[in-house]
């Protein structure tokens, strides 16, 4: 602190002076700026102090009736210390939110990416499950065809396509009963779908016997099939399977056997023992008759 008197003398500071006295007109940076702003009532200033070497900032003021001016002088190291020291509380909570972020976003990050890891293993997984069906239902000897829960077609495998006489891409996403066509053997009358009955009662239906596939062009193909529900881990129904396969051979050895055993072969009229079931199963309707 100092009073300077309005002719540039000094009149008094703390701490007293080392290098000046009081005899002497202070030329320092505090009597330039009163000299600067003579009409001034306080100003401040800044810059180097000779006498004390050092960088100061400080401010004066005018003593109303006195010839005087009133001054207080700091020194930059004094400010920086002052502001260090209101300063090193937001800086370390700074620094502590800053450290967090960082730790924060490099364990997101790491969550993140154990995450997409998971996603990609889990496609990776898929795809291989899905290649592994695909190959597996083009591999089965059996027509192969799946549904969706409304009954759309939703893949069918080569031995499908040969017995509907059609492609895979034409029968896509199209309700089963317009592809699959199926009547019974001798009246063609039309058969219940079972695919249909399976999503209803969410269990497996079997073919009636002597069912026949009406080809694509027209002829019929003797089958056998089943359908069953595709159930999911809930066990709600996602769709359905139907499997079936062409059994005309099979149908027309059955009935080539089944005439063999009842007829001869050289006259093809019935033979011994069919003969004789016909005697005895009129004798015993006659029997019954007079009963």
């Amino acid at each position: 602190m100092f009073l300077l008197r309005q002719d540039g003398f000094l009149e008094s500071r703390t701490p007293p002076p080392s290098k000046t006295t009081f005899s002497e007109i202070q030329t320092g940076i505090a009597t330039q700026s009163i000299r600067k702003h003579p009409d001034a009532h306080f100003d401040t200033f800044y810059g180097f102090a000779t006498a004390a070497n050092q960088w100061r900032l400080g401010s004066w003021y005018r003593v109303q009736g006195y010839p005087l001016v009133a001054g207080v002088g700091l020194s930059r190291a004094y400010l920086v210390a002052v502001w260090w020291k209101r300063m090193i509380a937001p800086l370390a909570a700074l620094f502590a939110l800053l450290l967090l972020s960082t730790l924060g976003y490099r364990g997101f990050r790491s969550i993140a990416e154990a995450r997409q890891r998971e996603r990609v293993f889990a496609s990776m997984l898929l795809l291989e499950a899905k290649e592994r069906a695909e190959v597996t239902l083009q591999s089965i000897g059996d027509a192969v065809i799946t549904t969706d829960i409304e009954g759309h077609i939703t893949e069918a495998n080569p031995v499908a396509e040969r017995l509907l006489g059609t492609t895979r891409e034409e029968v896509l996403s199209k309700p089963i009963e317009a592809v699959f066509h199926i009547v019974r053997e001798g009246d063609h009358q039309a058969m219940e779908n079972p695919v249909q009955r399976a999503l209803h009662e969410g269990q497996v239906v079997g073919l009636a016997n002597h069912t026949v596939l009406m080809h694509a062009d027209g002829h019929e193909i003797a089958i056998e099939d089943s359908a069953a529900p595709i159930l999911g881990r809930d066990g709600r129904v996602l769709g359905a399977v139907l499997v079936f396969r062409d059994v005309t051979e099979r149908r027309r050895q059955a009935a080539e056997l089944a005439y063999q055993a009842n007829h001869d072969a050289l006259t093809g009229l019935y033979n011994r023992k069919m003969f004789r079931a016909i005697l005895e199963s009129g004798v015993r309707a006659r029997y019954n008759w007079l009963e």
